[in-house]
């Protein structure tokens, strides 16, 4: 039901571009259609699951049938234009746009189609304790799965609708209003999955609901004054989460093998023997200002933008604020030669959360400690980058461009409070392109960047045997989970310090029927850095596509891609409280 009526509402606010829009084309004088149909089918084929290579795909092996539509008309300065595609019931798109007297224009853009989720089968969720080193021996703790919903099918529909309009009053051309409005609904279902309260000891899967609303509203006012270009824009922005929220029932606090000392753990948790809601999205709202402004100083432009956005999640009442600006200068300097130079600067500030957790062991031997801290924020930051382009025509047949850049990322709560660590990288980069003919065109490009600490995790995944001393509680003489921290060793990161890009690629036209693209990307990354191990990462990726037209009525098209992609970050997962 609700498919049928997306479809009619999607239909009605194409048919009223139309209806608002034909008179004014129709007017008197030389008025011109022009239109398109496309009518085929299209069947899908399914072996066994389709969620990683048809991952945007229904999923249902039927036939279908696929059509097409496009119309044109215009007279003068008035015009409408209409596309649409319906693929199948999930998956299709209209676009319409119209101008009326050169002073109003109207777009409007639906696109729906769905999304397939992938399954986790939680096969890596099912260990138990050995007494020996050997693993001969079973012990007591253990770590179960289940799945509540094990024929579930994930997946979602995304279906958004985007309005933009434009008006310029007649007799002040030079101002000009602009509103937008964009909606997003998402639809279907997630899996869920939650541990229990000891941990790790049961995994449990089961599905939720997904029904999100995105609106998005942009107010904009632009005023041209000859020699510079100033304005003011305002967008809104909120996301409503609508779906029932998964739930799970923490067991009552108790030894995972004999189900006593029930006190002993209870002392050390938030809650037990509840049912309790998790993976809830919050509804969260946006509220950005920006001034605007372009203008001609010496032989080029300077464009400028100051901004000012806060974002509030309505469910905790925690804000996140950022203020920003950016300058770009452009100039030809030479009839060979032209310069871009960028500034950007940011900062944004996350509000502090306090976390009020129980006092532990309360009551017990050895507790009494309390563990309540305030929670601060690694988005907390400043940022600020900059960047010059050269760009340079070699010869008749030959452009080069050349790029330095500079970016660092001031984190005041990194790795610790007040620590201001701040992460740094050196950015260069070439490209040239050269028509050898005017049957093939050679592109290269090679980027370099150069960091200094990026942003990683120190010394928190996991410990080691024979990796320092535990110091004893000076109460019980005893030492406890909370004092482990000291064993934890490996400093670990995605982020690279050096990192090689290569992309090369030929454009061959041997003849006025066959075009033929023939390219190789390579990345290579690399940390050495880090404490316990040394970060690599490789890709290679060539591809090819060739286009045959033998007829101007038709063409085939075809392309081919294989991708390597190699790195040797560990994977760890937590296992027994350790």
């Amino acid at each position: 039901m609700r498919r049928v009526r997306w479809i009619w509402v999607s239909s009605v606010l194409i048919g009223a571009i139309v209806w608002i829009c034909t008179p004014a084309v129709a007017q008197e004088g030389n008025a011109v259609y022009t239109g398109s149909l496309f009518l085929g089918g299209h069947y899908t084929g399914i072996d066994e699951s389709i969620k990683r290579v048809g991952e945007f795909n229904r999923g249902e092996e039927e036939g279908m049938g696929d059509v097409g539509l496009y119309v044109l008309g215009r007279r003068d300065f008035n015009m409408f234009e209409l596309d649409g595609r319906f693929y199948d019931p999930d998956e299709f798109g209209f676009r319409g746009r119209a101008r009326i007297d050169d002073q109003f224009k109207l777009r409007l853009d639906v696109q729906s189609f769905q999304r397939q989720r992938a399954t986790d089968l939680l096969d890596n969720m099912s260990v138990r304790e050995s007494k020996d080193r050997e693993g001969i021996a079973p012990g007591g703790k253990m770590i179960t799965n289940e799945d509540l919903d094990p024929t579930a099918d994930y997946g979602y529909n995304r279906r958004e609708i985007r309005t933009q309009a434009e008006f310029s009053p007649r007799g002040a051309d030079w101002l000009t209003l602009r509103a937008a409005h964009r909606t997003i609904l998402e639809s279907g279902d997630d899996q869920r999955v939650s541990s229990g309260h000891c941990s790790s000891c049961h995994m449990t899967s089961q599905t939720a609901e997904r029904e999100n609303r995105t609106h998005a509203l942009t107010g904009e006012l632009e005023a041209d004054a000859g020699k510079a270009i100033i304005g003011y824009e305002f967008d809104y922005r909120i996301f409503q989460p609508d779906g029932e929220v998964a739930t799970v029932l923490f067991d009552s606090a108790s030894h995972p093998v004999n189900g006593g000392a029930g006190d002993e753990f209870a002392s050390r948790l938030n809650f037990e023997d509840s049912v309790i809601g998790y993976g809830a999205l919050p509804e969260v709202e946006k509220m950005a200002h920006a001034l605007k402004g372009r203008a001609r100083l010496g032989n080029g432009t300077l464009v400028g933008r100051a901004s000012l956005a806060t974002t509030k999640n309505k469910d905790t009442q925690l804000e996140a604020t950022a203020t920003g600006g950016v300058l770009q200068y452009a100039v030809r300097t030479s009839a060979k030669t032209s310069l871009r130079a960028r500034v950007n600067v940011r900062r944004v500030e996350n509000d502090d959360y306090f976390v009020d957790v129980p006092t532990w062991r309360d009551g017990r031997g050895g507790g009494g400690q309390d563990f309540d801290y305030l929670r601060l924020s690694a988005m907390t930051r400043t940022e600020l980058s900059g960047n010059l382009e050269l760009k340079w025509k070699a010869a008749r047949r030959t452009t080069a461009k050349f790029l330095a850049g500079y970016e660092s990322i001031d984190r005041d709560n990194v790795p610790f409070e007040d620590a201001g660590e701040t992460t740094t990288r050196l950015i260069g980069q070439a490209k040239v392109t050269h028509r050898a003919s005017g049957q093939a065109t050679l592109r290269f490009g090679y980027r370099l960047e150069l960091t200094d600490k990026p942003f990683t995790h120190y010394s928190g995944v996991y410990e080691t045997r024979g990796n320092g001393v535990l110091e004893l509680n000076d109460v019980s003489n005893q030492a406890y989970y909370y004092q482990r921290e000291q064993l934890k060793v490996m400093d670990v990161t995605t982020e690279p310090t050096s990192e090689h890009r290569i992309d090369a690629s030929v454009a061959l036209r041997p003849s006025a029927t066959v075009n033929l693209n023939l390219g190789l990307k390579i990345g290579l990354e690399a940390n050495s850095d880090l404490d316990s191990i040394d970060y690599e990462r490789t890709l290679f990726q060539p591809n090819a596509t060739i286009t045959l037209a033998p007829d101007p009525k038709w063409s085939l098209y075809g392309s081919y891609t294989f991708t390597m992609d190699e790195s040797n970050l560990p994977v760890l997962v937590p296992l027994m409280d350790g």
